[in-house]
């Protein structure tokens, strides 16, 4: 997978996880941290799942600031 190919995966994946964690949120009235969201997404992911091959985020920081500009609803970024 090359690197756009999976900034765009962990996009769809952080976005489905926000809207999860969001819609449990609503029900309970439990607030959440975007560290929830990374572990979600981590869950997630198969055991060989590559990590990013630019920039100097690591996977980890690279959801939790993907989850945060969509939370936001800022312009996603160039990763």
């Amino acid at each position: 997978m090359d690197h756009d190919a999976l900034v765009e995966d962990l996009r769809v994946r952080t976005k489905e996880a926000l809207i999860r964690i969001a819609s449990l949120v609503s029900q309970t009235g439990i607030p959440f941290t975007f560290g929830e969201v990374v572990s979600l997404v981590e869950e997630g992911l198969p055991p060989d799942y590559p990590h990013p091959t630019r920039g100097i985020l690591n996977r980890e920081n690279m959801i939790t600031d993907m989850a945060y500009t969509m939370f936001k609803g800022y312009e996603p970024k160039q990763y």
